[in-house]
């Protein structure tokens, strides 16, 4: 099939149009997912990248809260203090063209751990050890960021009881 210049011009067309679209899309951090876990009792920082100018909303818990992207393409808002709840909800994120939604969402105490490479070592040797150790609670969630360009991903403990290890 051969194809014409205007056959070309139009398909170039078309994907340069997409590509527009999704460079302004709303960016948001990786630590942005289905399944993560929310501080309680406190403010929360919502932030991400966008077109200068466009007003990005979130819908969380019964909140609408919206901010301005500025001139140098961030925003950032603040949800109102929310009590734990391990109900999951959903938080939605858009900017009026484009929405961004997760899924999984809980409201609970976050931990950051942090230390040198043998964090990243299983504890004991079982694979996704930070997850199998607390088996007795099930609402754990850990979240090991990625800095390269493989996303990060909220991981959930499987919600089954379990023994505590004697081993030291």
């Amino acid at each position: 099939m051969r194809m014409t210049y205007k056959t070309v011009a139009l398909l170039t067309l078309t994907l340069l149009c997409s590509l527009a679209s999704i460079a302004n899309a709303v960016e948001l951090p990786r630590v942005f997912g289905d399944g993560m876990v929310l501080q309680r009792d406190k403010p929360v920082n919502v932030w991400g990248w966008g077109e200068a100018g466009e007003t990005v909303t979130v819908e969380f818990d019964g909140q609408q809260k919206s901010a301005e992207v500025g001139q140098d393409g961030r925003w950032l808002l603040k949800l109102d203090p929310m009590p734990a709840n391990a109900r999951p909800q959903a938080m939605k994120i858009g900017d009026g063209n484009e929405a961004v939604e997760f899924k999984n969402v809980v409201l609970g105490d976050v931990w950051l751990c942090s230390g040198q490479s043998n964090m990243e070592a299983p504890a004991g040797g079982p694979v996704n050890s930070d997850l199998d150790m607390p088996l007795a609670y099930p609402n754990i969630r850990c979240l090991t960021p990625r800095f390269a360009a493989v996303p990060s991903r909220w991981r959930i403990s499987p919600s089954r009881s379990a023994t505590r290890s004697t081993r030291n």
